[in-house]
């Protein structure tokens, strides 16, 4: 039963404990776009975790860096995705489409010569007599057999190159995609919102590949039909005019496929489809610094965004330079100030004490309050205090000053008492309390108006004793910027 108190004991210590010990982490939202914060920068307390958040930036056109304190942190835009519109963007829009215009006129011209053969092969019957009377029949059927073999080729050529039309038709449109996205990357976009609505959409990445596999395939089945057009063609009558048209045909298409295909097309998709997931996802507008424990009077962020260079003509964006400070709160602080000091109070007054003759063997000891009613002095003070991240602070104060006396000397004082701080960086401290000063006072054996013999000294009957009496002061603290290692 005892065991189980201790244990139930030892959980709720750990318990209450926990968050004493436990380091926190607060977030700073800054909007790139807006140049404002999205809440009001509150301090920090001292010993947890701070992170600085900028949305509303594109990290695919601008490069940002952090320095937080001594330390440099660096955000480039990703370098798989830095290549994409860094480097020229590959063919033009121009270019694909005058790619697709030559596909089409090569299978529409396929198509036409198709037909001639087609009608030349259906009318060979209808001549084969006449074929006959000039000819052997052997012969004629040979040269029947020639026709309808060209024709067939051309009718497996004009629907390979038809099913390589579609296709060529996706692979542009994966070209045209890729364009759109680098340019679309590349814009000045106020939020991640604005940007995603202008995205166009985009196939798979495993249908994309299927359909550039297929554009392939189809291309090397239309070479291969090519060789057995031209001997077809090579074997009919007519052939030179027949083999010019199978070549000029082919030529617009492999014209086409140079434009549309690249050795590289499989790792641009798989580029593609990451780029294109990077800017469909909302955390491509934003950058996040590494947690910095607070440790000082301030956090302070400097932050500066650099446009990334660009290949093309767009129009080029100047970067920010500027910095964040986030205050601190708890710790314990010390500052140091000098400034005037005004005490005042019967303690703070200096008595002034005079010898008159009476007969020619004694004198009469009288004294004289100095005029001023306020003792001034400079002081050198030590302000402690704990932070607040505010404009006031409240603390304790603690000062050594020298009081100007008439005969020119300089005599110490202390001081002591609460200190209001006002400012942050430069900071005007008000106090008020005790202080002590050096004041001027009767020995205790002597005694004012009172008799003595005329050999009496005046430095022989005062001394300077300490008297706590109440003070203001008024002064200033210049400050210089440290940075905490």
């Amino acid at each position: 039963m005892k065991t189980t108190k201790f244990h139930l004991l030892i959980a709720i210590l750990i318990c209450l404990l926990l968050p004493i010990t436990g380091f926190g982490q607060t977030e700073i939202t800054y909007d790139y776009c807006t140049g404002k914060f999205q809440d009001k920068i509150k301090p920090i307390p001292t010993s947890e975790f701070v992170v600085l958040k900028i949305v509303n930036i594109n990290t695919f056109r601008y490069e940002v860096e952090i320095k937080g304190k001594n330390i440099n942190y660096a955000t480039p835009v990703p370098s798989e995705l830095q290549v994409l519109f860094r480097l020229p963007e590959g063919t033009s829009k121009d270019e694909i489409q005058r790619a697709l215009s030559e596909t089409s006129e090569g299978v529409g011209q396929l198509d036409r010569l198709h037909e001639a053969a087609k009608y030349e092969s259906a009318n060979a019957e209808n001549q084969i007599d006449q074929w006959v009377r000039k000819e052997d029949e052997q012969l004629a059927k040979a040269k029947q057999k020639k026709l309808e073999e060209f024709e067939q080729v051309l009718n497996q050529l004009l629907e390979s190159s038809r099913k390589y039309q579609d296709l060529a038709k996706k692979i542009a449109t994966i070209q045209f995609s890729r364009i759109d996205l680098i340019n679309i990357s590349k814009q000045e976009w106020c939020n991640h919102a604005e940007m995603k609505n202008k995205l166009p959409s985009l196939a798979t990445e495993q249908t994309m590949k299927a359909d550039f596999l297929a554009f392939n395939a189809h291309y090397a089945q239309i070479n291969t039909l090519y060789q057995t057009a031209l001997i077809a063609a090579g074997a009919t009558e007519q052939w030179e005019e027949k083999t010019k048209l199978v070549e000029k045909i082919y030529g617009l298409i492999n014209a086409s496929y140079n434009k549309l295909s690249d050795e590289d097309f499989l790792k641009m998709i798989s580029e593609l489809s990451i780029l294109y997931r990077a800017l469909d996802n909302q955390l491509s507008f934003e950058v996040t610094s590494p947690p910095i424990q607070v440790d000082g009077d301030y956090v302070r962020f400097e932050v500066t965004t650099k446009p990334v260079r660009v290949s093309d003509l767009m129009n080029f964006s100047l970067g920010k330079s500027f910095a964040i400070e986030v205050p601190a709160r708890r710790g314990w602080k010390a500052d140091f100030s000098v400034g005037p000091t005004f005490s005042m109070g019967r303690n703070a007054v200096d008595y002034r004490y005079n010898l008159q003759n009476e007969t020619d063997s004694t004198i009469m000891l009288t004294k004289s309050k100095n005029r001023s009613v306020i003792f001034p002095a400079v002081a050198a003070m030590f302000h402690a205090y704990r932070r607040s991240g505010t404009e006031v602070n409240w603390g304790i104060m603690m000062g050594v000053g020298a009081g100007f006396k008439p005969d020119e000397t300089l005599n110490a004082s202390y001081y002591l008492g609460p200190t209001l701080i006002l400012g942050k960086h430069q900071k005007i401290m008000f106090c008020a309390g005790v202080s002590f000063l050096p004041v001027s006072r009767l020995k205790s054996i002597y005694q004012n108006n009172g008799i003595y013999n005329s050999d009496l000294n005046l430095s022989d009957i005062t001394e300077k004793v300490i008297k706590g009496s109440f003070f203001i002061s008024l002064s200033y603290n210049l400050t210089n910027r440290i940075e905490v290692k």
